[in-house]
């Protein structure tokens, strides 16, 4: 009589890999089975990876996921929990452990709205391709900055970054301190601010000490982020203590221009947290939720970045102009449609239109994010009107004027003043992003119940990021899709590896630096063309209101 034995083995050394193992035998031979049982573990079950670092010794995991395998090291402390006495202060460098650090868990995220995470939160993770520690040569290392508005984001949300690993780069991917914890400034020394960025420039620095350990080339470091990481990545372009810690920048929506990217009455949002004397050391004595839930009574981006004249030494215009930040090669762009999820929620929020159009002297330059010494509330009727939207009368077909005049309010005039200024000193490959895949964050944020047709063509803030990292990266299913999931890694680990997403005609296209007259770009379609300036007419409109911005551009 035969036997049949199907058997799923699982690594008891940590290792994720299962194998499937199916036996036929004859009655007799059980001894032999259990013998080649015995030996499928033992082959299965590699040994977790060690590495040494400054601090000590890390294991991390042997993972294979979505077909692909690779290591995972995870929770590698790199600052001090900036608790007690180091809460709103500057990051202290992570002091070594005894014994085998367990890097094999993510870090809980810093605490932010909506989120229940810890202020012990600075931690970062390394993942290499399976060979990185046994590779003579070290592999470029890519550095994933999450964004969220600088409230918002963690390790967990993006966590899949397979499509570059299989392409021979080793990835990290830091956590820094959002929200209150890591933008509160008194304008002093008792809390200057900026914490949330130095906790990069920190991270930063022990990823320059430490990643040959991993396989990685601390002298090829490319930053990559999307949102507020991207505009934290064009703030290290700027800052002086960030200089040698990278050696190229990929920036997905975001500068350091955009008007989000600052955050505003910083010593008035301290005061409106606790009015006290002594009020550093009150706010460092009061429960982190607490703090997280005073943050709900400020107006959104109080708590960003801060031009302090020391670690940001001047406005980044200026910078810019006077060509004082670090000259690497870039990546930057857009969405097509940035701010399409906030023009339609205007339609599917009840009241928002209504509440826009009878209070318009408050809320419009609020929805333009205006100063007070932009003459706001004329600026904002120039605005509208320009747009179309002059009569308020805004009704369901007014919904691509919305869009457009929101998404070039926060995103587009700030890339395209950022590529102006850099170009002419710096290899800037711009791109702007323009397919509509099957999947969008408006599907999921919406859950698929949006009733306007314009939801369904927008190429909205976020989109571009299913191309890149796991899980959604899974879901792509169509040609055009799996095309765009093909290239994209491609391009941006060849950048990381060359300082050229093109090297080659192997893709069937080259994508050229852009210059600040032309403006080109790499219009990224399932068939990508460079593309001239596009939007000429709206920034000679929008260079003539009276906006801080422009007295920087033009003084």
């Amino acid at each position: 009589m035969a036997l049949d034995i199907g058997e799923r083995v699982s690594s008891c050394c940590g290792d994720k890999v299962e194998v499937e193992v199916t036996v036929t035998v004859s009655d007799g031979d059980v001894r032999g089975v259990l013998l080649l049982l015995v030996l499928v573990v033992v082959c299965v079950a590699q040994e977790r990876p060690v590495v040494e670092v400054a601090q000590g010794r890390v294991v991390g995991l042997n993972t294979t996921r979505y077909n692909i395998t690779f290591l995972e090291f995870l929770s590698i402390p790199y600052a001090q929990p900036p608790v007690d006495h180091l809460r709103f202060k500057d990051p202290v460098p992570a002091g070594s452990w005894e014994g085998d650090l367990d890097a094999s868990s993510l870090p809980r995220p810093c605490d932010q709205l909506v989120v229940t995470g810890r202020e012990d939160c600075l931690y970062l993770n390394v993942y290499t391709p399976e060979d990185a520690l046994a590779t003579p040569e070290p592999l470029p290392v890519m550095v994933f900055i999450h964004g969220g508005a600088f409230y918002l984001g963690s390790a967990k949300t993006y966590h899949g970054f397979e499509e570059l690993l299989k392409r021979g780069v080793v990835v990290v991917m830091m956590q820094y301190r959002l929200g209150v914890f890591g933008f509160l400034s008194t304008e002093d020394e008792a809390a200057p601010g900026n914490q949330g960025l130095k906790d990069q420039t920190l991270a930063l620095t022990w990823i320059r000490d430490n990643i040959a350990a991993f396989g990685g080339d601390p002298n090829k470091v490319t930053l990559m982020g999307e949102s507020a990481g991207a505009i934290s990545i064009h703030y290290h372009l700027l800052i002086p203590s960030s200089a040698g810690l990278f050696s190229a920048a990929i920036m997905e929506s975001g500068t350091s221009l955009c008007n989000w990217g600052r955050g505003r009455d910083f010593r008035l949002a301290a005061q409106t947290l606790a009015q006290n004397d002594a009020l550093v050391s009150c706010l460092q004595t009061i429960n982190d939720h607490v703090l997280d839930s005073d943050y709900l009574v400020l107006p959104p981006f109080y708590f960003a970045p801060r031009v302090d004249g020391v670690y940001i030494p001047d406005e980044p215009v200026t910078l810019l102009k006077e060509g004082r930040y670090h000259h690497v090669p870039t990546i930057m762009g857009i969405n097509r449609d940035e701010l399409s999820l906030q023009s339609l929620e205007m339609y599917t929020v009840p009241n928002m239109i209504d509440n826009l159009v009878a209070n318009f002297s408050v809320n419009g330059p609020m929805s333009l994010q205006l100063y007070e010494d932009e003459d706001p509330i004329n600026t904002a009727n120039t605005v509208y009107e320009y747009y179309h939207l002059g009569d308020l009368n805004i009704t369901k077909e007014d919904c691509d004027n919305l869009t457009r005049l929101y998404s070039d309010t926060v995103f587009l005039l700030s890339y395209d003043w950022s590529v102006q200024l850099m170009s002419d000193q710096t290899p800037v490959y711009a791109y702007e992003f323009h397919h509509r895949g099957e999947h969008s964050y408006l599907d999921s944020y919406f859950n698929n119940g949006l009733d306007l047709p314009q939801g369904q063509k927008y190429v909205c803030h976020g989109d571009e990021l299913q191309y890149i990292v796991y899980p959604q990266h899974a879901n792509l299913t169509t040609p055009d899709d799996l095309y765009l999931g093909n290239i994209i890694p491609t391009m941006w680990t060849n950048f990381a590896k060359t300082g050229n997403p093109t090297p080659d005609l192997s893709m069937g296209f080259l994508w050229e630096v852009s210059n600040p007259s032309s403006l080109q770009h790499l219009k990224i379609l399932p068939q990508p063309v460079m593309e001239g300036d596009q939007r000429t007419d709206v920034r000679a409109f929008w260079e003539t209101l009276p906006l801080r911005i422009n007295n920087l551009l033009q003084g």
